[in-house]
């Protein structure tokens, strides 16, 4: 896997041609690749993070989920990102939320088809959405991961983070409340590291 300009160098398709994925910025031309990409993916994100609004997962709902996402960041809410390999699936989500530009923070959330995870995609997309904040003067990230969701827990260290502590009751999933693992990445440090 190497980056190049942006893109991210899968390897070659069946017919030898070289499969790039690239991290870009959410847009309405994405509605019906990114309802695929909620719908075929649903059981495997519901593992591990709370169910989507079932009316999100029509083709009116996507677009309103969609232009939702693109009013935020208008509004500098939400910086909503996806994950596009060169034949236009969407292969994962990148989002840096709850955006406080006077304190030059934000917290990342993802999600990664389960066809694209333990090929190193995460980290490196991540990454990547780590280099375009950083670009534009964020300091500090914050992410949580499930104690149990070790892939997750990985996937931020590889991209730097920190576990700084452990926060009980985070959330509730099936019924059941989850402990978290709360991460920290200071900016200013890797940029002085790189």
């Amino acid at each position: 896997m190497s980056s190049k300009y942006g893109l991210i160098e899968l390897g070659q398709n069946k017919e030898g041609v070289a499969v790039t994925v690239t991290l870009r910025l959410l847009s309405e031309k994405d509605s019906n690749a990114l309802l695929a990409f909620e719908l075929e993916n649903r059981q495997w994100f519901e593992r591990f993070i709370a169910p989507r609004e079932a009316s999100m997962l029509s083709s009116d709902g996507i677009l309103e989920h969609i232009e939702f996402c693109l009013e935020e960041y208008e509004e500098k809410r939400l910086l909503p990102m996806v994950v596009v390999d060169s034949q236009g699936e969407i292969l994962g989500r990148i989002n840096f939320h709850d955006v406080k530009f006077n304190q030059g923070q934000a917290a990342l959330g993802y999600r990664f088809a389960e066809h694209a995870c333990g090929k190193g995609l995460a980290s490196e997309m991540i990454k990547e959405g780590i280099d375009t904040v950083r670009d534009i003067g964020f300091r500090r990230l914050i992410a949580v991961a499930a104690i149990d969701n070790l892939t997750s827990q990985r996937v931020l260290e590889k991209c730097g983070f920190s576990q700084v502590a452990l926060v009980p009751n985070y959330v509730r999933l099936h019924g059941h409340y989850v402990d978290c693992f709360r991460y920290q990445l200071n900016l200013r440090k890797l940029k002085n590291a790189v």
